[in-house]
């Protein structure tokens, strides 16, 4: 026989617990029959239910609070503190570092903190936290921060392309800043627009003065082309970058990187300072303390995995699902996670970093791969047909568009994005939006086991009926 905590405890509501209270009053002999709805003695028992009520809605809320698979909210950060050593992640902001350069030759520039905002062609918006000079014919690296709190705002370099306070002549930075290291390494400045972004590495391989010095560069982590001789005005290559080596000397422990040819703001892998976050929920808390029984043992079941990735120190909050292959292609020992963030694939720094911890926390006997979930991107092209006067075109747009991320946000790796979910996602509010034709994507979206679907470009237009 299966009991459950609404067996043991009832829960009036506070109309019945006024009729129960009037009942008891009629059977003693109360004239209740006569007392009008306004009457003083209603008005007390109305009052009274209300109260007893909310107290018996708190006696459930105490006797669930104890129990993990029914307490939630505050009581279940309780359990999961005291009980399980666990605690609840709390909800963070995106930090990064965006670039913007005085393409047109129109500085200096002065910049505010909180005077630019920039936004992903999904609409993520961001905003600058620090301010500076962009001087003239340069370029000036901000810190920026996320709109709101989530893990959506973690977006893969190169997508962030609109600024939305635009300043005449200022856009990418064609160069971001050169970051050397090394013994006292001589100032290097470059030059060039290319047609295409380049991350460049500079290393000196031979020391000495201009001239003599030799160094090696490569783009995008390719191949080394090595013995090139240092100059005021050395091109490289075909990427249409010149490097102006000032007088040395040079050392062969100088390095020299930058990224050149920026097609957006936030151009580097590692733009992102500190990891946006979802707070966690209490789903995903339970499944954490029931997790946590996996790793007082030996053994490495698929629970311990997923446990150990979501617990990563830097990294691991924002992985929200982990897909644990044994013996994949047949390969007895081999163990393949794949993992996904709530927003698709996480990025390389992620992976990295979990990499490095899944490999020390394994056996000797298991050999472990870290692997992404490969992005699907769906783009949307929808129109939204609304009730005339009962919303604007932005607020249609902006609600439609946070409909149709929180869809996307709940889809699991290997899951098909439907297109009449799609369309049901746009109809935000029933009582507002009429009906809505989805142009694409033209049909499901099927992905495979290790692909994630995730929301692209979003591009609605609202006609009012």
């Amino acid at each position: 026989m299966t009991i459950t905590l609404a067996d043991l405890l009832t829960v009036q509501t506070q109309q019945e617990a006024f009729d129960a209270m009037v009942s008891v009053l009629k059977s003693t002999g109360f004239p209740t029959t006569g007392w009008g709805t306004t009457s003083v003695p209603r008005r007390l028992l109305w009052a009274f239910a209300s109260m007893q009520a909310k107290a018996q809605g708190w006696i459930y809320d105490i006797a669930s609070g104890v129990i993990l698979s029914l307490s939630s909210g505050n009581w279940l950060t309780l359990i999961m503190d005291n009980w399980y050593q666990e605690t609840r992640t709390e909800a963070a902001f995106t930090v990064g570092t965006f670039s913007i350069g005085d393409i047109a030759a129109a500085g200096p520039f002065t910049i505010s903190p909180n005077q630019l905002w920039w936004a992903t062609d999904a609409g993520l918006r961001f905003y600058n936290t620090t301010g500076g000079t962009l001087a003239l014919n340069g370029t000036l690296s901000l810190t920026i921060q996320a709109e709101s709190s989530g893990a959506q705002y973690n977006v893969a370099e190169g997508a962030v392309t609109q600024l939305l306070t635009p300043l005449p002549g200022v856009g990418f930075a064609v160069h971001t800043p050169v970051v050397s290291d090394g013994t006292v390494p001589p100032v290097l400045t470059v030059s060039g627009t290319p047609a295409s972004e380049y991350d460049f590495d500079i290393e000196i391989t031979t020391g000495g003065a201009l001239g003599a010095a030799l160094f090696r560069w490569r783009v995008n982590g390719g191949a080394w082309t090595a013995g090139v001789a240092t100059g005021a005005a050395v091109v490289l290559g075909a990427t249409g970058v010149t490097a102006a080596f000032p007088a040395g000397p040079y050392s062969t422990d100088n390095t020299y990187t930058w990224t050149s040819g920026a097609t957006s703001y936030n151009p580097s892998p590692d733009w992102i300072t500190t990891v946006g976050l979802d707070e966690q929920t209490d789903e995903s808390g339970r499944t954490a303390c029931r997790g946590k029984w996996s790793t007082l043992g030996y053994g490495q079941n698929d629970d311990w995995f997923t446990y150990w990735v979501q617990h990563e120190p830097n990294y691991g909050s924002t992985i929200t699902r982990v897909l644990v292959e044994t013996n994949p292609g047949g390969v007895d020992g081999l163990i393949a996670l794949w993992l996904a963030t709530s927003t698709g694939a996480p990025s390389g720094a992620a992976i990295t970093a979990i990499d490095a911890y899944m490999q020390a926390k394994k056996s000797n006997t298991t050999t472990l791969t870290v692997s992404p979930v490969a992005n699907l991107t769906v783009a949307v092209t929808a129109t939204i047909n609304v009730r005339t006067g009962t919303a604007t075109e932005g607020a249609a747009i902006a609600a439609a568009t946070a409909a149709l991320q929180a869809y996307f946000a709940i889809l699991d790796a290997g899951e098909t994005a439907y297109k009449q979910q799609i369309e049901d996602a746009c109809i935000y509010d029933q009582t507002i939006v009429r009906n809505v034709v989805v142009a694409a994507p033209a049909g499901d979206t099927a992905a495979t086991a290790h692909q994630m679907c995730v929301l692209g470009t979003v591009t609605l237009t609202v006609a009012f009926v």
